[in-house]
């Protein structure tokens, strides 16, 4: 995912990119507790240019607590040290769409990975709470969709130059060979020909 520099937190920035778009307009949007762009740089695991989306506090387990972050690479958990510093087992998914919120009318609305892991919204306030984690993720989703877009356009420009040098690779034999049949089929004059020629070969 393209991003824009600065801080550790990704920043809107002009695109055609209709989920990021939206992603820009989302409530959550550049939502993150303070020292969340420095706490993403201490991290030995960042990709080059990779920004926060949002973020947000949660729990693991009873006495665990940490950031779960959304960022134009990975969802991303990062325990907390004490003055908010990183350690270095931060844990790492795949923006793909596989994390499952579970938010149940009157219970605590968690967060599932596909391995299993569980993150509980933290403070748990049950009504505000769910809210928050359907906010979170539906940007995870459009994060999601956003990355999918970019990937599916650099596969099409990929295929679109590798066309480009199939079509390209004939070489001068074959051009001079599919020229000499258009100037007997009476399609080219001779000096038509003879001039098409010289590019060819010049080339």
């Amino acid at each position: 995912m393209a991003t824009s520099a600065g801080g550790g937190i990704l920043a809107r920035f002009a695109t055609d990119n209709p989920y990021l778009q939206k992603v820009f307009a989302h409530e959550l949007f550049a939502y993150a507790p303070d020292g969340c762009g420095e706490l993403l740089a201490e991290l030995g695991t960042v990709a080059p240019g990779e920004r926060v989306i949002t973020a947000m506090r949660v729990r693991h387990g009873l006495a665990e607590g940490g950031v779960l972050m959304i960022t134009t690479h990975w969802l991303r958990y990062v325990k907390q040290g004490r003055l908010f510093t990183a350690i270095a087992n931060d844990e790492l998914w795949p923006l793909d769409g596989a994390v499952e919120l579970d938010a149940p009318v009157g219970g605590q609305a968690l967060f599932r990975t596909p391995d299993g892991r569980q993150f509980q919204i933290f403070p748990n306030i049950p009504m505000a709470s769910r809210k928050k984690a359907r906010a979170f993720l539906e940007i995870y989703k459009l994060a999601v969709l956003s990355l999918a877009y970019w990937q599916q356009r650099d596969e099409e420009a990929a295929r679109d130059v590798a066309v480009h040098s199939t079509d390209n690779a004939k070489g001068p034999a074959t051009e001079l060979k599919e020229l000499a049949a258009l100037r007997d089929s009476g399609a080219l004059s001779e000096s038509e020909f003879e001039s098409a020629k010289a590019r060819v070969l010049s080339s």
